[in-house]
């Protein structure tokens, strides 16, 4: 083999090992983009879900006091009633005994 070719394939091996590394690191980028994407997303979607759960546990607790509340105004809404019933009976009674003195 004469210089000239041993040189030329020797080049032509630097150039081929340099093109085979080149593909490598290419795909070695593109891979670690694909991660880096893949990551993000799941980190998207982590803090999405831990949004809506802060969301339900906010709507659970809610709902908890807007029943506290119905309940409350359920007792209050008897308690009216009640004192309802009782000023109709006193008006009631007050008028008999206006009618009966009135006859006396």
């Amino acid at each position: 083999m004469n210089a000239d070719r041993f040189v030329s394939s020797f080049e032509n091996g630097a150039y081929g090992l340099a093109a085979g590394l080149a593909a490598a690191h290419a795909a070695g980028l593109a891979r670690g983009d694909r991660l880096v994407a893949e990551a993000r997303a799941a980190e998207e979607e982590a803090v999405t879900s831990e949004n809506l759960a802060t969301v339900a546990r906010v709507l659970l607790e809610q709902r908890r006091e807007l029943a506290a509340l119905r309940a409350e105004n359920a007792r209050l809404k008897g308690e009216l009633a009640t004192s309802r019933r009782a000023d109709a009976v006193r008006a009631v009674a007050v008028a008999a005994r206006r009618t009966n003195a009135r006859r006396a």
